[in-house]
């Protein structure tokens, strides 16, 4: 059953969510995520930043949850885009 968080503020929010995600590829290295993008998740993937620096997570796999239809993945605002820029691209890993 889904439990109800109630927290101060979006950072705080995107700390406790970046926890959860940090503790699942702790016990599964291999992990798979589904990223959202727009700006509810940003907070979280600048937790994720902080926590996951130093940490081994190349067997990690992430996929877009949504994307535009017919929109270029190299433009800007496609969600392929702002995956890259908001939480690949500032730690360092690969597409």
């Amino acid at each position: 059953m889904a439990e109800v968080v109630i927290v101060e503020n979006a950072e705080a929010a995107g700390a406790l969510v970046a926890a959860e995600i940090v503790e699942l590829i702790d016990g599964r290295p291999d992990a798979v995520l589904g990223l959202a993008t727009g700006s509810t998740p940003l907070p979280v993937y600048k937790a994720l930043r902080e926590k996951l620096a130093g940490r081994d997570v190349s067997q990690v796999r992430g996929f877009a949850l949504d994307e535009y239809v017919g929109l270029d993945p190299a433009h800007p605002e496609s969600y392929r885009s702002v995956s890259y820029t908001h939480l690949t691209l500032p730690t360092n890993r690969e597409v």
